[in-house]
């Protein structure tokens, strides 16, 4: 038998290490998805401070024509117990209208232009709760795990049935774990931070008799960071 050229050998082994190293890349670190999910969730709720800005993008899929409503937002939180959250719904040919969610210890209220005058509110978690479908879901997705004992809804994005890690990807320069669930009715898929296991996107369906609503959500997150008084002003449009 001939002898098999030892440059063959070589190619075969380095084309079988690459191979090796890329499908193994993702998982290398060990972390399965149960642990990224509870891993993101610590961080949040240990966090001393918290500010993000972010985009909630709806696009309503009918068979003529695409139908699409841009909601931007922003959070900013210091513990235990101060706290803004703000959304716009900016849509074609309707009104911008804004929501406001503040606290500052015992002083909670809301805001939402489309009613008159300021809410007073027993609790944030209430005020967030109110708008979470009128959000896009930004409204819970984030502030219910800052503030996981106020929360008076179910935090949907930690409750895959069954969690599974899908191929790593880079979300705006950000190395991140993709989160899916092949069992989840709504295509839930969450991108979070490699290194600080903060969510930077996500992205759900649902499926209508005559369309298809596809939610896109982006952050742009800070942990630890300073808080302005600025930030956490409850100042209402004239």
């Amino acid at each position: 038998m001939d002898s098999i050229p030892r440059s063959f050998i070589l190619i075969f082994f380095l084309c079988s290490l690459s191979a090796f190293s890329f499908a193994n890349r993702s998982l290398a670190d060990g972390l399965t998805a149960v642990d990224i999910l509870s891993r993101m969730k610590k961080v949040y709720a240990n966090a001393h401070t918290y500010q993000d800005k972010g985009l909630v993008k709806v696009v309503i899929r009918f068979p003529e024509r695409d139908h699409t409503v841009i909601k931007p937002f922003t959070t900013a939180f210091i513990r235990p117990s101060r706290f803004r959250f703000e959304y716009k719904e900016i849509e074609p040919m309707v009104k911008t209208s804004k929501f406001i969610a503040y606290q500052n210890g015992q002083d909670i209220k809301a805001h939402w232009d489309l009613d008159e005058g300021v809410s007073q509110i027993t609790s944030i978690g209430e005020a967030l709760a109110a708008a979470a479908g009128i959000s896009g879901g930004s409204a819970r997705t984030v502030p219910t795990m800052l503030l996981p004992e106020e929360s008076h809804f179910r935090n949907a994005i930690l409750f895959f049935s069954s969690p599974k890690r899908a191929t790593d990807e880079v979300i705006a320069g950000i190395d991140c774990y993709r989160i899916e669930d092949p069992n989840d009715y709504r295509g839930l898929t969450l991108w979070i931070d490699k290194e600080e296991f903060l969510l930077r996107k996500m992205y759900k369906y649902q499926n209508h008799k005559d369309s298809r609503a596809e939610t896109t959500t982006t952050y742009q997150p800070i942990l630890n960071g300073e808080i302005t008084d600025k930030m956490l002003e409850f100042s209402l449009p004239r």
